[in-house]
């Protein structure tokens, strides 16, 4: 088996010490961009680091800390949610929210009212001053709800050129956010046959994720959506992934951790990290 050693770090980030507070100190980042990462603590304290020029910026506070279990979506300035950001000069929407909502009746109080489980996060597109939105949550959490069910996001991607920010939910359908005036639509009652976040890769004019279900990498075409019928895994695609010794075994990690990581590296590229355990 070949063994690659990871580049020692350039920049090191640590969460802000609350003595005294009794609360743990936690820290989350999420890409920003193809050359930008967003930092964030169990504060809500918000730092961008720029890779190119090094730099770290401040920015504007979270409504509520967006750390574990939160999907995230960038969509450039440039409103081509779907490709190179250069042409935003590197700023856009940084959309968060969280993936499991368990508290759902608390939400029928709060009928079309912004809520801090779901922000965005404005930055550099030159019309505005950075901040923060809070915005409403997608129609499924005013549905009635059956016992111990807890639905939950399971894909989601930007469709539409950056116009769509679009999330799947098990047993509610596919639902999708007009980044422009922030109103919610349903698209179907199916799934997308998609885990976790999907990438748009414009060399290929396709979206790439893990399969909904051995979780292996595969894509779609997702520019147009029937709201009869969901969209296909595209044929004729078998990448080969990392065969594990017969000794290892997967390794199903907390509620807190996702079990699949999925990077996406630019240029058609893609890192798949998952986690093993060596019985010998």
């Amino acid at each position: 088996m070949e063994r690659i050693r990871l580049p020692g770090p350039i920049l090191n980030i640590k969460a802000h010490s609350q003595r005294g507070a009794g609360d743990p100190c936690d820290l989350a980042c999420y890409p920003f961009g193809q050359r930008k990462v967003l930092s964030t603590d169990q504060a809500g304290r918000n730092f961008l680091y720029d890779a190119d020029t090094r730099d770290v910026a401040a920015m504007p506070k979270f409504h509520k800390p967006k750390l574990r279990r939160c999907l995230s979506l960038f969509v450039p300035s440039g409103g081509d949610g779907e490709g190179d950001d250069r042409e935003g000069g590197g700023g856009g929407s940084l959309y968060l929210m969280v993936r499991e909502l368990r508290e759902v009746k608390r939400y029928k109080i709060e009928v079309g009212q912004p809520s801090m489980d779901f922000e965005v996060l404005f930055y550099g597109n030159g019309r505005t001053t950075s901040h923060c939105k809070r915005l409403r949550l997608p129609p499924f959490v005013l549905e009635p709800i059956h016992q111990n069910e807890y639905p939950e996001i399971r894909s989601y991607a930007v469709v539409g050129r950056g116009s769509h920010v679009c999330v799947s939910v098990d047993g509610r359908g596919t639902y999708a956010l007009d980044t422009a005036r922030y109103t919610w639509s349903k698209i179907g009652d199916w799934t997308l046959p998609f885990h976790g976040k999907v990438e748009y890769v414009p060399e290929l004019k396709l979206w790439f994720g893990l399969s909904g279900d051995a979780q292996h990498l595969a894509a779609a075409d997702l520019s147009v959506m029937d709201a009869h019928s969901p969209p296909q895994l595209a044929a004729g695609h078998g990448w080969e992934e990392f065969l594990p010794p017969e000794q290892w075994a997967e390794q199903e990690l907390d509620i807190d951790q996702e079990d699949v990581q999925l990077v996406n590296l630019g240029s058609g590229r893609f890192c798949i990290a998952r986690f093993f355990i060596d019985w010998r």
